[in-house]
């Protein structure tokens, strides 16, 4: 894919380039932050949940993602962002999916389906600008879909249908994490 993105780049044109500035944490927290805040001053209690759910999963995304740049440190496709370094996963997919999950599991696929098509648009940017490969990229929209998920199936039921666990391997004594979806 990175070959041929290197053929073909920037398809997409200023596009490209606004779906990347959507997807943007310097963007995305500012609204975040003022839909939480109107929330409160409206006393607006369905969207304050709603928001407290989203601010949460956000979060969490956003410390994963972080920690797994600096622990994985994988090569970009091109060097203009962190000289080329800290590609995986993708920060815009991950916090972008971690939205729009968080959106479905609230209202439904009415919401939910076009803001999974939003995220989905923002991946592909970051492989046609040449900031991420599409292993960064699906790594991240299933990285911010779960965490997503979780958080607000915890906030709306006090119970989510993924559970995450600390699990060690019988034989090896192994350390890992353990997921649990429950269909």
């Amino acid at each position: 894919v990175r070959e041929w993105v290197n053929k073909h780049p920037n398809r997409w044109g200023k596009t490209g380039q606004t779906l990347g500035e959507i997807g943007n944490f310097q963007y995305q927290a500012p609204v975040l932050l003022g839909v939480y805040g109107y929330s409160v001053w409206a006393q607006e209690e369905v969207l304050h949940d709603v928001m407290g759910s989203m601010l949460s999963a956000y979060t969490i995304t956003g410390v994963s993602t972080i920690l797994l740049k600096l622990a994985v440190n994988s090569d970009r496709p091109s060097d203009q962002w962190n000289n080329g370094h800290y590609g995986f996963p993708s920060f815009h997919t991950s916090s972008s999916f971690t939205i729009a999950a968080v959106l479905d599991e609230y209202y439904g696929g009415w919401v939910g389906l076009p803001a999974y098509a939003l995220a989905g648009a923002i991946g592909f940017s970051r492989i046609d600008e040449q900031d991420h490969d599409l292993s960064d990229v699906v790594f991240g929209g299933a990285l911010g879909f779960v965490i997503g998920k979780a958080v607000a199936g915890r906030h709306i039921c006090g119970n989510s249908r993924l559970k995450f666990t600390s699990y060690i391997h019988p034989t090896d004594g192994t350390p890992g994490v353990a997921c649990e979806a429950r269909f």
